[in-house]
């Protein structure tokens, strides 16, 4: 076996098998073992897709702050507003405006009898 082909032939062949002997013994060994296999990839997101999402955060933030406010303004409004209705109806001017009715009534009664 001096052979020099024959080593290079022998090495052709073993070679191979050795590193695929190791391979599954380095796997046998971090599935029994999985605190020694490496960290898990972390997910790398792109710049762009970044920048998409603050810009969409932003607009949606603003959008929702303005709704608020505008559901705040229009519900303050609207509370001033049966405000002053409930103190229209409080004022009971209906039997003043009675009462000028029939005075009104009597002075064109006494002309149209004249």
């Amino acid at each position: 076996m001096t052979d020099l082909a024959n080593a290079e032939q022998i090495r052709a062949i073993v070679e191979p098998t050795a590193k695929a002997a190791a391979s599954a013994a380095i796997r046998d060994f971090v599935t029994q073992h999985p605190h020694f296999a490496p960290a898990a990839p972390k997910a790398v997101i792109p710049p762009s897709v970044k920048w998409a999402g603050i810009v969409i955060s932003a607009l949606l933030t603003t959008g929702i702050s303005g709704a608020c406010f505008w559901v705040v303004s229009t519900l303050n409004d609207l509370q001033l507003t049966v405000t002053r209705i409930d103190e229209r109806q409080q004022q009971d001017d209906s039997k003043a405006r009675i009462s000028a009715l029939e005075k009104r009534v009597l002075v064109l009664e006494q002309e149209k009898g004249k």
